[in-house]
């Protein structure tokens, strides 16, 4: 269990919201069956993916009909118990939310029982699924944040509604606000007089105005007010406006309320965000949702210091990738003049989720959950309602539209998403604006294809970086300080976006190893790419008054490492040419072998001149080097795009234990190992065939040696010797023609070649039909693959998330 201090007062942000507020510490916990153990909050774990909480509350001075159960977010999925009696379900959104406790369940003159069971999402009827995704963040499980009861206020006069408009260029403010009248007033008044002013924030007048209304139950009352730019919100300007109401009866004060709002207008169109009337360029950072850096800290204090630091850099904007971070955020985001973009948790998710019931409510609570908590916050600037979202389905395009409506009607601030583009056309409306997330350095990145009408208005990971030999290189400060000067230019003037988002605020970690993370002493996989130094006072890396945003680097110039080109694969096959060719001149017998095989489509595993079997020796050679093209041409393949995340995504849904897909990375970068792998996987490939012909023929009337089924799959490989130049030239086509697809073609023609050959030597030995032989070579595919994803469970939606993977080519 990690554990934390929140380092300021919770009640305090809602003490106007709120009364009897009782904070919620002290907790029991427990995992499984274990023994419960005594905590306090805040806390959470990573070990495990289910937590059972419990703590103890008393009612009997508490309003049981109005008692709120509030929170600032659960990490996980939460189900709520009272006294033993389920009452709520909490998605795993990580958004502040309100329950009201139902008063049939509250003892009111004994202890009350409180319980959460707190778990991962598997599923979307138990939230927010995750799905395999290598880049995702890390789960953590726990109550990170405040969680109290209280009882909710009814204030008399209430501030409902501040919006700016602009009419004739000139911003206007315009109140809503409600008065419960007969709370305040004598029984027999008739008439009353509302009053409001507006100051600003040196205390002088914008304005006054003044009404008298007739008495009724509830008064509402709707106001206006001419401001200047200067009154208005901004990065530059954070200053509050002071709304003064008073309610007099006979000119006697009866009530006068004091509220501190701030007012800003923002629209988003085609050509990007407007805030206040002026095009609005983002100069942002990325956030990584990592609780382990407060861990045995002080929250308040980090939180505050970091936000500040940022915004001193030169920095205007941080987007809160696949989460909605804490309302104290906000607040502090308030007073320094930050935009936060913050995201729903759906993430890369295939298509055939988006029709899915559950998803859609979970979508609809969170939205109603963010207007409630966070929509008066002047600094909420946008909602990311998907990232790497499929928009050339009918599902998803519907799914976006109905929460782009949700959105505008709840939130009101413009709503982006971030689609995967794909070659077939895909919807442009379904938000406000866009952002384009790709995973590799901005000026490796290919956008040639990308429409010139295509709504994208920001870069979503300037200065990701995914080479390994960056990653190994070490770079200075400088080096780094001009890798992204160099990144961002190219954003703004290369590609014409308005800005965007630098990779990343703070370090932070994934849940999945990838090449480019590091394991560290508690066996975590760190990805250090933060630009601020969390753990020392949240250094800002590039020194202390240094703007990477303002920097001009016209005249210096970074030149990203190139892939390394390499002749081993080249090398190592002409090698084994000539010690086939030393030992097929001097093997008069495996002469005859090899040129009869090629001929006769059933002739290469009998010695059809004497009657014998080929000798195994002759076999072992020739289905060696055959094994060894094979290998040496995919291992060229696979070493090429060494560094693409869309081949380790690929890679990982095949690979489902983690241990043996992080094997994988290691061998990835290097040539020698690849090819090893590769040629003794295609070696073993014959071993087993041969044993699954051995075993059916103990069940059958055939007498068949080991030798004779060894050999069809050995001898079976013989075109592979044809694609010998094409192996031994394929890494050089890779890299300077990016011939791929014609290689995978041709790669599927030989594998093709040889299976034909196999069932048809097959077919002769055993004298079954060709059907019956391929099913046999079919199952010898399947029956593996099943008993190795019955054992380690494939991930969710596996199959679907793998042709997403397929088509979102651009973004890796």
């Amino acid at each position: 269990m990690y554990q934390f201090e929140w380092g300021y007062e919770p009640e305090l942000l809602y003490k106007d919201q709120y009364d009897n507020i009782i904070l919620l510490s002290d907790w029991e916990y427990r995992f499984d069956d274990e023994k419960w153990r005594s905590i306090r909050l805040p806390f959470f774990t990573d070990s495990k993916k289910q937590i059972h909480l419990r703590t103890k509350f008393k009612a009997d001075n508490l309003d049981i009909q109005n008692l709120k159960l509030v929170s600032n977010g659960i990490l996980g999925s939460a189900g709520f118990y009272l006294n033993d009696k389920f009452f709520h379900f909490q998605s795993n959104d990580d958004i502040a939310f309100e329950i009201t406790i139902p008063p049939s369940l509250i003892q009111k003159d004994s202890e009350n029982i409180l319980t959460v069971q707190i778990k991962e999402a598997a599923l979307p009827k138990e939230g927010y699924p995750h799905i395999v995704n290598l880049l995702r963040e890390k789960n953590f499980y726990g109550i990170l944040k405040p969680l109290f009861l209280g009882v909710k206020k009814t204030p008399v006069i209430r501030l409902e509604q501040s919006e700016i408009d602009f009419k004739s260029q000139t911003p206007v403010l315009s109140l809503a606000y409600a008065v419960d009248v007969e709370k305040i007033i004598p029984k027999n008044a008739r008439r009353i007089v509302l009053e409001e002013t507006l100051l600003d924030q040196q205390g002088g007048i914008i304005g006054k105005k003044s009404s008298s209304v007739a008495v009724s139950e509830t008064v509402k009352r709707n106001v206006d007010f001419e401001l200047t730019a200067e009154h208005l919100w901004s990065p530059e300007n954070t200053g509050d406006l002071i709304v003064t109401i008073q309610v007099k009866v006979d000119l006697r004060i009866m009530r006068i309320e004091r509220k501190a709002i701030k007012a800003r207008h923002l629209v988003s169109s085609f050509t990007g965000i407007q805030l206040n009337g002026n095009p609005l360029k983002i100069r942002g950072l990325n956030f990584h949702r990592n609780p382990l850096v407060f861990a045995n800290g002080n929250y308040y204090n980090t939180i505050q210091l970091l936000l500040k630091n940022i915004q001193q850099r030169g920095f205007n904007a941080i987007r809160f990738l696949h989460h909605t971070p804490d309302p104290l955020i906000f607040h502090i985001a308030d007073s320094l003049g930050l935009l936060i973009f913050a995201e729903l948790p759906i993430w890369r998710y295939p298509a055939t989720l988006f029709s899915n019931d559950f998803l859609m409510e979970h979508a609809k609570i969170s939205i109603r959950n963010l207007q409630y908590f966070y929509s008066k916050h002047v600094s909420f600037t946008s909602l990311g309602i998907g990232q790497e979202i499929p928009l050339d389905n009918p599902a998803s395009q519907k799914f976006m539209l109905i929460l782009k409506t949700l959105n505008s009607t709840h939130l009101k601030n413009p709503c982006y998403l971030s689609p995967l583009f794909t070659p077939e056309p895909f919807l442009k409306d379904a938000a406000d604006f866009y952002i384009f997330d790709a995973y590799l350095p901005v000026r490796n990145a290919s956008f040639e294809n990308l429409e010139l009408d295509t709504p994208f208005h920001y870069f979503g990971k300037i200065g990701f970086i995914n080479d390994y030999s960056i990653l190994e290189s070490n770079l200075s400060n400088l080096d780094k300080k001009l890798f992204y000067a160099k990144e961002i230019k190219s954003v703004k003037e290369d590609f014409g976006f308005h800005g965007g988002f630098i990779e990343s605020a703070i370090d932070w970690y994934s849940e999945y190893p990838t090449h480019i993370s590091e394991i560290t002493e508690d066996g975590l996989h760190k990805i250090s790419d933060g630009l601020f130094n969390i753990e020392s006072d949240a250094v800002y890396i590039f020194g202390e008054t240094d703007n990477i945003w303002e920097r001009n680097e016209n005249d210096i110039a970074f030149p990203l490492p190139e892939i390394k080109k390499t002749n081993f694969f080249s090398i190592l096959l002409f090698l084994a040419l000539i010690l086939f060719l030393a030992i097929y001149r001097k093997n008069k017998r495996l002469q005859e072998n090899l040129k009869r095989s090629l001929i006769h489509p059933y002739g290469f595993f009998v010695d059809m001149r004497e009657r014998r079997i080929i000798p195994l020796f002759n076999s072992i050679i020739s289905g060696s080097f055959s094994a060894l093209i094979l290998g040496a041409g995919c291992a060229s393949f696979f070493y090429f795009y060494r560094n693409s995340f869309k081949l380790h995504e690929i890679m990982s849904i095949f690979l489902i234990p983690m241990d043996i897909f992080d094997d994988f990375l290691s061998i990835s970068h290097s040539a020698v190992m690849l090819t090893l792998v590769f040629t003794v996987i295609f070696l073993l490939y014959p071993l087993f065939i041969s044993i699954i012909l051995k075993l059916i023929s103990l069940f059958t009337r055939e007498k068949i040696r080991y030798r004779q089924a060894l050999a069809i799959g050995l001898w079976s490989g013989i075109p592979f010797f044809i694609l010998l130049p094409v192996s031994m030239m394929s890494f050089q086509v890779i890299y300077n023609q990016h011939f791929e697809n014609i290689l995978l073609i041709v790669l599927c023609f030989f594998l093709i070649w040889t299976h034909i050959r196999m069932i048809n030597g097959i077919r002769v030995l055993f004298f079954a039909r060709p059907m019956r032989v391929l099913i046999i070579i079919l199952l010898s595919y399947l029956v593996p693959l099943l008993i190795f994803w019955a054992v380690f469970h494939p991930e969710f939606f596996w199959y679907e998330y793998l042709k997403l993977m397929l088509k979102a080519g651009l973004h890796f």
